[in-house]
């Protein structure tokens, strides 16, 4: 990577990502799919129905940022995103983020938002920060929203399409 990219990279400290899917929006797009099918977008209209027209909105461990497209009219949105890849990403569609890893602590600089959302991530912290990240969040926004997976029917850990998905998608790592 060069210029812009290795800036960030630079800046982007944490080098516990891993899976295939942090490193490219469409693979990580098309593992969502593959494991979610019509339920891929659920997560985001579940947070969406919970934003007011007009808020300024912080998406925590944003990915692609696609959630930005859920928001009701008139949203400002920023992306806080460990992954230099999304960063570099989400900078060139002009989305502005802050690259950084929440493992490491979380801090806005004083800077408070409406709504706080962070979408099927906080599973990611249960072994490191989960109650220092969400006491963090309640400085950093008036509401927070969090909406994680709860399977109803649990898929056979033995399956070759569970063992195929947790490998690219590394969801043991954490």
């Amino acid at each position: 990577a060069s210029g812009f990219a290795a800036k960030l990279e630079d800046n982007v400290r944490w080098q516990g990502l891993r899976g295939l899917h942090y490193g490219n929006r469409l693979i990580y797009e098309l593992l969502t799919w593959a494991k979610l099918r019509k339920d891929a977008d659920l997560r985001y209209r579940i947070a969406a129905a919970r934003v007011n027209a007009g808020e300024a909105v912080l998406d925590l461990c944003a990915g692609p940022g696609r959630f930005a497209s859920f928001l009701p009219a008139g949203c400002t949105y920023e992306s806080v995103e460990a992954s230099p890849a999304f960063s570099v990403d989400l900078a060139r569609r002009g989305i502005k983020n802050t690259a950084l890893d929440l493992h490491a602590g979380f801090d806005m600089n004083g800077r408070r938002f409406d709504t706080a959302v962070m979408l099927i991530s906080l599973y990611q912290f249960r072994q490191t920060s989960a109650e220092t990240l969400l006491e963090r969040l309640k400085g950093a926004a008036r509401r927070i929203v969090i909406v994680e997976d709860v399977l109803v029917e649990a898929r056979a850990a033995d399956s070759w399409f569970s063992r195929t998905v947790d490998f690219l998608c590394a969801q043991d790592y954490y």
